[in-house]
Formats: C-alpha cells, sequence, structure tokens
C-alpha cells in the first residue's frame, strides 16, 4: 500500500464510524417509545426517568473512563460547590422556568373555570 493511500483509508474509517454511530443512535431512538409504553405499564414514570438517567450516567462514565484513561472526576473545588453547581439558574434558565411555570398555571386555571360547578 502507498504512504498517500493510508490517509484516504483512515478517512473511510472515521466515515464508517461516523456512519455506524448514527444507525446506532437511530435504532435507540427509535426504540425508545416502544419500550417507554412497555415499561410505563408496569413502572411509575419519575422510577422510569430516574432508571434511565442512572443507567445513561452509568454508560457515559464508563465510555469517559475508557477514553481518558484517567480518573472520571476531578475537582479543583469542593464537592459542595459541585453539588450546587445545577441549584443556581442563570437568567435564561430562570425566564425559561417562569414561562413553563406560567403556561402550567394557565392550563389549571383554564380547567377549574371549565369543571363543572
Amino acid at each position: 500500500m502507498s504512504p498517500a493511500a493510508e490517509p484516504a483509508r483512515a478517512g473511510r474509517a472515521r466515515l464508517l464510524a461516523a456512519g455506524g454511530g448514527l444507525l446506532l443512535t437511530t435504532v435507540f431512538w427509535g426504540s425508545a417509545v416502544p419500550f417507554n409504553l412497555v415499561l410505563l405499564r408496569e413502572l411509575d414514570p419519575f422510577v422510569l426517568t430516574a432508571a434511565r438517567m442512572a443507567l445513561s450516567v452509568a454508560i457515559l462514565a464508563a465510555f469517559v473512563a475508557w477514553r481518558e484513561q484517567g480518573p472520571l472526576l476531578v475537582l479543583p473545588t469542593s464537592w459542595l460547590r459541585f453539588a450546587l453547581l445545577g441549584v443556581e439558574p442563570t437568567w435564561p434558565q430562570l425566564l425559561g422556568r417562569l414561562v413553563v411555570l406560567a403556561g402550567v398555571l394557565y392550563m389549571q386555571l383554564a380547567r377549574l373555570r371549565a369543571a363543572p360547578a
């Protein structure tokens, strides 16, 4: 094999890996709805969501450990500050939460008004 053909082969391998990743993502994403319908017959939605998140964290942590070949979490800050990271919202997040809350309240009020007395 000529040295000039080596980059082309690596490019094709990357393209094949990317296509395989997209296909795998499509299969997982498309199969989520039927699996969730079956699982929701037996599990509470909150339990199902918590289990999905826990499984996702475990899979992603294993991938990061394999990819980085080092510790999973190196923090130059305290654990308390890390734990509170998602608690204090930024202005766009706060505005988004208020919009969602206003929509939910509006729907509840409309439902109460439409209910027979």
